[in-house]
């Protein structure tokens, strides 16, 4: 019989990204079988979203616990508490999934027996020296969530001939097929979903749809809705922007949501428009949920979308392009079927089962008698 494990996922706050929603999942789990808790550096920008958060934490019995206010202040009030949590708990695993985390956790655990796995979910570290002559000497694995984030750890931090495992990031099946999708006619209304951030570039995404609009006005075609999902520093920004380009009569913004996988249900089409990603659980759901997708070709994107067969990619930042293949598809119903089938089926391959099965069996790995 294995042990039972005194696990940590360590994040930088608990907000709705990719990342932290993935670790939750993974945490509940996790928890059937081994003792988890969840730490954040900070709480979180949206208090109603983190008290959801905690609520759901609670629910579960895993524990969380929050080690600071703000971003980047009371640094050695924060290494004092993570010293004493760590001393408390004497946890036989702990699985980070940032930089600053993994720097936070190094340092706090000078002195203290700590297994140490760090968990890559950005296409470029911002501190690459900092990983490579200080960090990597102190923890005993990285793990990559994409073929694409592997050769960049290999290659940036020179692994040498350790192999760093690929552990891909996994969704709930069912709850993203919640009934038969309906593939009609003609797109009437699409769907962005994401932080509104510079990273995920709803710029881009208002330039296409502009573009779009522009387009379908003056043939005189009905024009689908764009509905964004998601919140972020640049809300203000982009409803201003929306205004400017004189498409608000087709513009929705809708804020942070818990209902994702009816939103997917009931849209047409799903456009990501983002710069970079890891591998996106956006993405993931999207496919599971056999919603038709645009998509930019960045990050591990093209993991998740065949190009032609589950859905389109093309360049990032790239209006046209963008605005072009979402056109495309508009009239194309049995092309989107055919996108819709091919995505279901290969959804198969990310579920969250797999991804606890070998998070669960790599920390194993560190304790064999």
């Amino acid at each position: 019989m294995k042990k039972k494990l005194r696990i940590v996922h360590f994040v930088s706050s608990f907000t709705s990204g990719g990342a932290e929603m993935l670790v939750k999942d993974i945490a509940f789990h996790q928890s059937k079988d081994h003792q988890v808790e969840i730490w954040g550096m900070n709480p979180g920008p949206d208090k109603e979203f983190m008290d959801n958060f905690a609520a759901e934490l609670d629910d579960q019995g895993i524990k969380y616990r929050v080690f600071g206010s703000k971003p980047h202040s009371m640094r050695i009030k924060r290494l004092f508490s993570l010293r004493k949590a760590l001393k408390e708990i004497r946890p036989d695993i702990i699985n980070t999934h940032s930089e600053v985390t993994t720097l936070y956790m190094v340092l706090a655990s000078i002195g203290i027996s700590a297994i140490i796995a760090q968990t890559i979910h950005k296409l470029k570290f911002d501190y690459p020296f900092l990983q490579r002559y200080f960090v990597k000497p102190q923890i005993q694995t990285y793990v990559a969530i994409s073929n694409n984030i592997q050769k960049i750890i290999e290659d940036t931090l020179k692994i040498g001939d350790k192999t760093t495992p690929i552990i891909y990031n996994g969704i709930s099946l069912e709850k993203f097929q919640i009934d038969k999708r309906e593939i009609k006619n003609r797109v009437k209304n699409i769907i962005w979903i994401g932080r509104l951030v510079t990273q995920k570039d709803p710029v881009n995404l208002l330039n296409a749809y502009k573009l779009l609009v522009d387009r379908l006005t003056s043939e005189s075609t009905e024009i689908p809705m764009l509905n964004i999902v998601g919140d972020g520093h640049m809300r203000g920004e982009l409803e201003e922007m929306v205004k400017n380009l004189t498409i608000s009569d087709y513009v929705t913004f809708w804020g942070i949501r818990n209902d994702i996988p009816q939103l997917l249900f009931e849209n047409d089409l799903l456009v990501m428009s983002s710069k970079t990603e890891g591998l996106s659980i956006a993405l993931l759901e999207a496919s599971a949920s056999g919603i038709p997708i645009v998509a930019t070709d960045v990050g591990g994107n093209h993991e998740i979308v065949e190009h032609n067969k589950s859905g389109l990619l093309v360049e990032k930042k790239n209006s046209q392009m963008l605005s072009d293949a979402i056109y495309s598809l508009l009239n194309s119903p049995d092309r989107r079927k055919s996108f819709s089938e091919y995505a279901i089926n290969k959804s198969k391959n990310f579920t969250i089962e797999s991804t606890v099965k070998n998070y669960t069996r790599l920390f194993h790995s560190f304790h064999q008698d």
